[in-house]
Order: C-alpha cells, then structure tokens, then sequence
C-alpha cells in the first residue's frame, strides 16, 4: 500500500485490464469476505485492509486476512513490496 502523500500508478504500456486487477482483486475479497474491524495479527480494533498473505495474489478467500494498517505495512515491507512489482506500479507522489 502506498502512503497518504502517494499513489500507485500503473505503467503507460499495461492493458486496462492489468491496471485494474489489483484493486479488482481486492474488490472481489472485499465482497465475499466480512470484515470486523479486528486485525488478525495483533487483535486491535480500527481501520483494517485485506492483506494478501502469500503475496501471489491469486483468487483465494483462504490467502487472505484482515490486518490493521501497521501489520499489513510490516507484512508487505517483509516481502519486498511485492505487489508494486508483480502488477508493474510505480510508487510517485500526488501534485
């Protein structure tokens, strides 16, 4: 995830279809996954997202979690940021 002050912003050469699969993909979870509001690594309560756990970011309700923002930073950081590579994003800032 990228911070506040940016966004992540598909390559010029990517199909539409490539540019919005990340969030599809995050989408899709989001409709068949209830949240609680409970991050699963460190139970406490607020905003949470969906976390991909493997980060091969497949359809797979089972691969992923509901994790506060600071879990879900230091589980993407642990992989590389994975995500910004495999969908081909680059990370700039708004302005």
């Amino acid at each position: 995830l990228a911070a506040d002050a940016a966004k992540l912003t598909p390559p010029k050469d990517v199909a539409l279809k490539e540019q919005i699969s990340y969030r599809e993909l995050h989408r899709w979870v989001a409709r068949r996954k209830s949240k609680t509001g409970r991050c699963s690594l460190c139970s406490t309560s607020g905003r949470t997202d969906w976390a991909n756990l493997s980060h091969t970011y497949q359809r797979d309700l089972g691969d992923w979690a509901e994790l506060c923002r600071k879990c879900h930073k230091a589980h993407d950081a642990d992989a590389g940021a994975p995500a910004t590579e495999l969908f081909g994003w680059k990370q700039v800032q708004n302005g």
